[in-house]
């Protein structure tokens, strides 16, 4: 299911740190996770420097180092700033939390608990070891359309990512309808008023990759990209000027 598969994200760690050298180890203490419904739609270096932001927010721990959270999120476990090299800690914390709190699941005993609700459970408990995603970089549509807490129709937000979550219907979010069917679906959206445009002028600017057919997307991501191993083709690039009569010239700093 769905809820077990999230799973595999709070276990990335055991895979990365086994291939990267400990010397890079430092760069994944901010490492970004994206799921596969995540339209970036912004420049990943406004990302990381707010992640950097947040992160030094949070002064130094009582050794002098850099407090790194162990994860950055906006209480969505499909796009987060991840601490690699100390993730492993998580699990402790989540013990501690199951074992203090004997009522904390609730419900039935065969209830299956997201990755995500033991992420939050964790930092009920635990609040200093997680940092809050900037608001640009947590804008999740949910189950449908709605309001609350990611409105961009009348309000000018800022978004870096759109994060099509929700439900596990068995469709694909990709298709040839676009983004307006989350209109469609949802309450407070009428598509056939000015929503349409409204929708159009935000959700709606990722269509060109929700309306992507999955035989050009597989084409793109195996068959075209050059294989490990393979050399691929060289490609000369070369730098151009407007002259003072409005020629086009090659400028003398030209590389290949």
């Amino acid at each position: 299911s769905a809820k077990h598969r999230g799973y595999l994200r709070l276990f990335s760690y055991e895979v990365i740190l086994k291939y990267i050298p400990r010397s890079e180890w430092e760069d994944l203490k901010t490492a970004v996770y994206m799921d596969t419904d995540v339209v970036v739609i912004s420049g990943l270096n406004s990302l990381l420097s707010s992640l950097t932001n947040v992160v030094y927010a949070r002064g130094r721990n009582e050794k002098g180092e850099v407090n790194y959270p162990l994860w950055i999120w906006g209480k969505n476990s499909g796009f987060m700033g991840m601490n690699i090299v100390d993730f492993h800690e998580f699990w402790g914390l989540l013990r501690n939390v199951l074992m203090n709190e004997a009522e904390v699941l609730g419900g039935s005993k065969d209830k299956v608990r997201s990755d995500q609700s033991f992420l939050g459970l964790v930092q009920e408990q635990y609040s200093e070891k997680v940092g809050d995603m900037p608001s640009p970089w947590s804008v999740h549509i949910g189950h449908g359309y709605r309001k609350s807490p990611q409105l961009l129709f009348d309000e000018k937000r800022e978004a870096g990512i759109l994060h099509f979550t929700g439900i596990d219907t068995g469709a694909s979010y990709f298709s040839e309808e676009g983004t307006i069917k989350f209109c469609h679906r949802g309450r407070g959206c009428d598509a056939s008023t000015e929503d349409a445009e409204k929708m159009d002028k935000s959700w709606g600017r990722a269509d060109h990759y929700v309306k992507l057919p999955w035989h050009w997307v597989r084409f793109q991501a195996g068959v075209s990209a050059v294989r490990l191993g393979e050399l691929g083709h060289n490609i000369s690039i070369t730098n151009y000027i407007v002259s003072e009569v409005g020629s086009i010239v090659p400028a003398a700093n030209t590389t290949s």
